[in-house]
């Protein structure tokens, strides 16, 4: 096989088994989508063609089965969320970060920040028409942007002299604290039954 520039971004879902890739290959500019079940390297099967190259990408998710993209990008001076790509969903001055699509595709969640780089902020849920269904806190500190279903998304978060915690937003504005531990604790997905993917360092 010929040695080639590439590029891939991959996400790990837990829902979807402990090997279910989906990755987005750029190879070439004819390259399609392609999903990835388990290791070997013959295991693919095209679902989709590829997706034009975008510029000012900032960050991406996409839903079950790679059709559709979310997108952050710089507009203009301003940080744009789009889902499908070219329809705004939300636009803002400040930052925006971690967009994750519901499992139905009906819904966006992400963290608005006070401006790029910084951790701080609120998470945020909207549905197509760009409506916000639900804001949470002001954190100092977030990540880890997980849908346990369509109705609550979970994160980690900390706040100025309290311990890290996983919380849960749900769409109807209802928030609630879901785990708490000393030490930093980042929350990488969450199963349909409430079963946390954490790291922590004590």
């Amino acid at each position: 096989m010929e040695e080639r520039k590439e590029r891939l971004t991959s996400r790990h879902n837990v829902r979807q088994g402990p090997i279910a890739k989906r990755m987005v290959c750029a190879e070439q500019l004819d390259q399609p989508v392609v999903e990835r079940l388990g290791r070997r390297p013959g295991d693919r099967v095209v679902v989709a063609d590829r997706p034009p190259l975008l510029d000012d990408v900032e960050a991406a998710d996409w839903v079950a089965d790679g059709g559709s993209f979310a997108v952050v990008r710089r507009v203009e001076g301003r940080t744009r969320l789009e889902f499908p790509i070219g329809t705004s969903l939300y636009t803002t001055v400040s930052a925006i970060s971690l967009p994750r699509v519901s499992p139905s595709g009906e819904r966006v969640a992400f963290v608005e920040s006070t401006q790029a780089g910084y951790t701080n902020g609120r998470v945020r849920i909207v549905d197509l028409e760009g409506a916000i269904l639900a804001s949470s806190e002001e954190f100092t500190d977030l990540s880890g942007l997980a849908w346990r279903d369509e109705g609550e998304i979970f994160y980690s978060a900390a706040k100025a002299g309290k311990e890290d915690a996983v919380y849960a937003l749900g769409i109807s504005g209802r928030s609630r604290e879901v785990l708490r531990s000393p030490g930093s604790l980042s929350l990488h997905d969450v199963s349909r039954e409430g079963r946390l993917l954490i790291s922590q360092d004590k």
